[in-house]
């Protein structure tokens, strides 16, 4: 009886429907059955708005320099795409720090909503070539431990941490041009690992706007004190 006398709400979407009313309505069906990942759901959702800013993350994410560099990641977390959304991560955070909140779901969301609608400025071309010299000194200078932790006693640490990703690839990318022509890249290593290590950082393990800012800033202060020479 129950089932009878209950509605149903039923949306209409035509063939000629604008392109974001698919995009909103899909986004918001794609909540039920199997739980899918923000980034699997993504990778679904924003198709709709367009291909280029997916196929942009996934090329990225397939570049062997930036996959050594997060090998220590789950490999249940990479079968549900979450290399793909460290890729969106490295470039929301450096290039769209400002609108930044946490959780940061919908963040990324946004972010990648307005390079693919072409809201934003956002030069294909010129932010993969940042990101691969980027991931390129990653894996030549930090390897595999770029991102992992170590023990009291100093062991590193099989694991992948995220706070790390954030401070130590946004900093180089920012600097990739200094880093790449100076003739001190052993100190800056030295200076990562040291800043990375150090009790200041530890203060800002927090995914909040002013954690994210603040490794960002520790690295940055410290590479470029070395890249002038102070």
């Amino acid at each position: 009886i129950k089932i009878k006398r209950s509605f149903v709400r039923m949306e209409v979407i035509k063939k000629e429907s604008e392109t974001s009313l698919k995009y909103h309505m899909f986004k918001r069906l794609n909540t039920g059955g199997e739980i899918l990942s923000a980034q699997e759901i993504r990778n679904c959702t924003i198709r709709l708005l367009g291909a280029k800013g997916i196929d942009f993350l996934e090329e990225c994410s397939k570049n062997t320099d930036f996959q050594s560099a997060v090998k220590r990641v789950a490999a249940d977390k990479i079968r549900t795409r979450y290399d793909q959304e460290l890729v969106l991560r490295f470039f929301a955070i450096k290039n769209d720090i400002d609108n930044y909140k946490y959780p940061v779901t919908e963040y990324l969301t946004r972010y990648l909503e307005k390079i693919t609608e072409g809201k934003v400025i956002f030069d294909f071309d010129e932010e993969k070539k940042v990101f691969e010299k980027t991931f390129e000194f990653i894996k030549e200078y930090l390897g595999v431990e770029a991102f992992s932790g170590r023990t009291s006693s100093g062991t590193i640490r099989n694991e992948f941490v995220l706070y790390y990703f954030d401070g130590i690839t946004v900093s180089i990318a920012n600097l990739i041009g200094k880093i790449t022509r100076c003739d001190c890249v052993q100190k800056v290593v030295e200076t990562i690992n040291e800043i990375k290590y150090g009790p200041e950082l530890q203060s800002y393990k927090t995914g909040s706007i002013n954690g994210v800012k603040t490794r960002i800033r520790l690295f940055t202060e410290g590479v470029e004190k070395v890249l002038d020479g102070r």
